[in-house]
């Protein structure tokens, strides 16, 4: 049967934006899908950064002695003004997650590293000083800032453990979750559900004493 199969073209849109001296206004160019919603961002027509939803970025922190916050694009958003606003789920960088939660998992990766258990917490043994220099933790927090404060891109790659981590090669701009984080409750949780070990996560049962019947 006729068109029968077919599928109708999605019609993209790209529009410039307003800028303005008021340092408000974004500038720029955005692309909108048929639904109206916009799915890209770049600061100019020539702009080789193109801003898309699920990408992973860098937030100005707008500190000198603090790197770039990363996150990952949710959402494109406009105001009545036309500025556009941009939704990032966040990773939290090892420096941004209490000391003391920290230090209890390079504990449990030590004390994991010296076990003969296989069931581990995220199979956490130890890994090299280049490659955890790169690791950051996944969490659902999520805010939303001026697309001005974007600052360029990276890469994120998730492992399900320390042992497939190995694997990773630190190139430039390029990061590696294995743990996600709840700042609201300020633990690190395994993304893949395995057993948690390590003394901080041990019951201690009581001695078994079978009932013996009279």
């Amino acid at each position: 049967r006729a068109g029968m199969g077919s599928i109708a073209p999605v019609k993209f849109r790209k529009i410039k934006l307003k800028s303005g001296c008021d340092g408000k206004s974004s500038g720029g160019f955005v692309v909108k899908d048929e639904d109206n919603n916009i799915i890209q961002y770049s600061r100019s027509r020539d702009d080789r950064t193109n801003y898309r939803l699920g990408d992973c970025v860098y937030i100005d922190s707008q500190r000198s002695d603090t790197p770039h916050f990363i996150g990952t694009i949710q959402e494109f958003s406009t105001t009545k003004k036309d500025a556009v606003n941009v939704t990032v789920k966040w990773f939290y960088r090892p420096s941004e997650v209490p000391d003391t939660v920290y230090q209890l998992l390079m504990q449990d990766r030590h004390a994991a590293e010296n076990s003969e258990s296989t069931v581990t917490f995220a199979n956490a043994m130890q890994l090299p000083t280049l490659v955890r220099d790169r690791e950051l933790f996944i969490s659902d927090a999520a805010e939303t800032y001026s697309v001005r404060t974007l600052h360029g891109k990276c890469k994120v790659v998730h492992y399900k453990d320390v042992n497939a981590a190995r694997n990773f090669k630190p190139e430039p701009d390029s990061f590696f979750y294995i743990l996600a984080y709840n700042p609201e409750t300020r633990r690190l949780n395994s993304t893949q559900g395995e057993i948690k070990v390590g003394v901080g996560y041990q019951a201690v049962l009581p001695e078994c004493h079978p009932e013996i019947p009279s």
